[in-house]
């Protein structure tokens, strides 16, 4: 029994699925990688700081939600790795800063000092310091 917040994420365990095993028989699949993908899965979810981070999220939008993080980043999930590992590298990815560094006050003075322009607060001390 899957429970999803978002609905359309039905769709990607469907492909997630089509795309297990070498059975033709889709509800055959489908069992094999409940059991066998899903639910361990869902176990290293409930262990990890995951479900503290993104407390008003199900178990299964949180499989998701990692899933297409590194379907996009990397094409698929790291087979090679642990769930667990896959997780951390989430966590870990998600707590770098979005914002550039140069966008934050004093990094974005810098950035305008070296490309040539001179701030207005510096303008109006270096207008009052030549009278």
């Amino acid at each position: 029994n899957i429970r999803l917040d978002y609905t359309s994420g039905y769709a990607d365990l469907l492909d997630e699925v089509r795309e297990y095993g070498e059975s033709a028989d889709i509800p055959a699949k489908a069992r094999a990688w409940y059991s066998a993908v899903y639910l361990p899965r869902l176990e290293s979810i409930g262990n990890s700081k995951l479900k503290k981070r993104y407390g008003n999220c199900r178990k299964g939008d949180l499989y998701l939600l990692v899933t297409h993080f590194f379907k996009d980043l990397m094409g698929k999930v790291p087979k090679d790795a642990g769930f667990d590992t896959v997780i951390s590298a989430f966590l870990f990815a998600h707590r770098i800063p979005k914002k550039r560094l140069f966008r934050r006050f004093p990094f974005r003075q810098l950035y305008l000092l070296l490309r040539g322009r001179v701030p207005a607060h510096l303008r109006s001390r270096n207008k009052k310091m030549r009278i």
